[in-house]
């Protein structure tokens, strides 16, 4: 029974908050920086990371941001969700280069351009990542040196669509394990 309700409970929760979101267009930059929060803490509830990614049982969870912040005050929602069991720290970078120590790396839409330079290099550090697109571009979501891409897309005016796509090959090389729902789930909502 806790295996099925935890299913249950995970596809719920994921569904409740792809579905669209409502907002006064003067509002939608907010809504956009809530619904990537929302994401990266349901992410991070539904992803197993290996016990050697951390360097003790104290150790921090550490989320890091390339490029533009993509959350502006809205990250205490990851906080929310739980960073399993693990104090929260964020690191913000703006070149690749820098990105170190970090368990799940978010990368903004103002580095969707440079995307395949970014990845090849972060795909051998067994990092999470999470590349973020302005429109939900097929092509780029195809690279298959990303893990997981996200998109907020407009259905009209005032309404978002969070999107996104994973990658299970990528996430699974890296040693990370997230449930098979996560994947139907994804595609679902990746069109």
């Amino acid at each position: 029974m806790g295996r099925s309700f935890t299913a249950l409970a995970l596809a719920l929760s994921w569904t409740w908050m792809f579905g669209p979101l409502r907002a006064q267009p003067a509002a939608s930059e907010a809504k956009a920086h809530e619904a990537r929060a929302h994401f990266v803490g349901n992410l991070i509830k539904s992803t197993d990371w290996p016990k050697e990614a951390f360097e003790d049982e104290n150790a921090p969870f550490m989320l890091g941001i390339l490029g533009k912040d993509s959350f502006s005050d809205r990250l205490d929602i990851v906080k929310v969700y739980g960073t399993k069991g693990r104090k929260l720290e964020v690191k913000h970078f703006s070149k690749v280069q820098q990105v170190e120590s970090c368990h799940l790396l978010f990368i903004s839409s103002s580095e969707e351009n440079r995307l395949s330079d970014i990845l090849p290099i972060l795909g051998k550090s067994g990092v999470l990542t999470v590349a973020e697109l302005s429109t939900p571009d097929l092509q780029k979501a195809n690279d298959r040196n990303g893990m997981v891409y996200f998109t907020m897309e407009e259905a009209k005016p005032g309404i978002l669509n969070p999107r996104f796509k994973i990658n299970p090959e990528v996430v699974e090389k890296a040693n990370l394990r997230m449930p098979s729902q996560l994947y139907a789930i994804a595609k679902k909502y990746w069109k």
